[in-house]
């Protein structure tokens, strides 16, 4: 079990030499000063709380003294998110006391995909658990499965594009991984972290939104706005996932191409558009190694490596499944977004 509570001088020493966790708190607190005695950050790399200021450690630790339960549900938390090389947020539902627990050592789940840069994955699930607090809308509700998984990627996004520019296709990638882990995963928790179809509308609207030098309020704002406006009704996402019921399960027992060769022929005979769409993009996925290996608490999906989806049966799969997405969507399967109003209307 690791220590909760660290000597301050101990706790600021031995920063993560590829993200910038000291950093990344600091700019944090200067978009949203009210949170520097409301949220606190805990490296789970390396077992330290991160804040700037000495005296909120001293504040935190008589917080603890205070309330043994919090000390011990943390301590919980702690633990089971460094087991599962995972993150979290954490907060009270008035918002007065928040924690963001952030898996930092390089052995993370990548969430841009296979091949994304380290310091570039992490400062996104940075950015993505500080959304669930900032953003209208990204606490869990007992109203929607996804919304509050849907704000906070869109924040996430939204910062992404502040930071790297509209042209990165970081987000594309997400898209297609949080899709994987629909089509590939069963259960509630893969249910809920679907956010492909929200993270594809704003795939669509991005240009048009004044993303880039927007406040941290305002960033917020418009994730609440955006996210909100794009999550979709529950029972789409529950269909979704039954559709894939047999590959799920296919996967569980058999990690060699069958299974994939068994969701290849399903989708070559659906007439169910949601399906073919989000099932033929993962698929697609796996033959062109844009996403590979995933792992989600005691779940691995594919060996590693996967199994070569390659010779004459993949190439003539791989051309029907993308001459369908292109005749069901051109736009979207040509990597265009279609000309629409934008969501700020609605």
């Amino acid at each position: 079990m690791s220590q909760l509570i660290l000597p301050f001088a101990q706790a600021t020493q031995n920063p993560r030499d590829r993200f910038d966790f000291d950093g990344a708190v600091a700019e944090a607190y200067g978009m949203f000063p009210h949170l520097r005695q409301k949220l606190y950050f805990y490296d789970l790399g390396t077992a330290r709380w991160v804040h700037p200021d000495a005296s909120a450690h001293l504040a935190l630790q008589k917080k603890f003294e205070a309330a043994p339960a919090l000390q011990a549900y943390l301590q919980t938390s702690i633990d089971k998110f460094t087991e599962s090389k995972n993150s979290c947020a954490l907060g009270r539902s008035d918002g007065d006391m928040n924690f963001i627990l952030l898996y930092t050592s390089p052995d993370k789940p990548r969430m841009l995909g296979p091949n994304s840069a380290l310091a570039e994955d992490i400062q996104f699930v940075f950015d993505h658990e500080l959304g669930h607090i900032v953003s209208p809308n990204g606490r869990r509700d007992v109203t929607s499965m996804t919304r509050h998984e849907c704000v906070a990627d869109v924040y996430s996004a939204l910062r992404h594009y502040q930071r790297y520019g509209l042209e990165s296709d970081a987000i594309e990638r997400l898209m297609l991984v949080r899709a994987q882990r629909l089509v590939t995963l069963y259960g509630k928790r893969n249910i809920e972290h679907f956010t492909g179809d929200a993270l594809e509308k704003l795939l669509e609207e991005k240009d048009s939104l004044k993303i880039i030098g927007l406040s941290g309020a305002e960033t917020a704002a418009l994730a609440g706005k955006l996210g909100t406006a794009y999550t979709p009704e529950d029972m789409h996402v529950i269909d979704l996932s039954i559709a894939f019921d047999s590959f799920q399960t296919g996967m569980e027992r058999d990690r060699t191409e069958k299974p994939l060769r068994d969701l290849a022929q399903q989708l070559l005979l659906t007439a169910d558009p949601p399906a073919f769409k989000w099932g033929a993009k993962v698929l697609l996925s796996y033959m062109d190694g844009t996403v590979g290996v995933m792992k989600t608490e005691d779940k691995i999906v594919l060996n590693d490596p996967p199994p070569l989806l390659e010779g004459p049966y993949w190439q003539e799969v791989k051309a029907k499944l993308r001459e369908r997405l292109e005749a069901e969507n051109p736009a979207r399967a040509a990597g265009k977004a279609k000309p629409a109003a934008s969501i700020l209307r609605i």
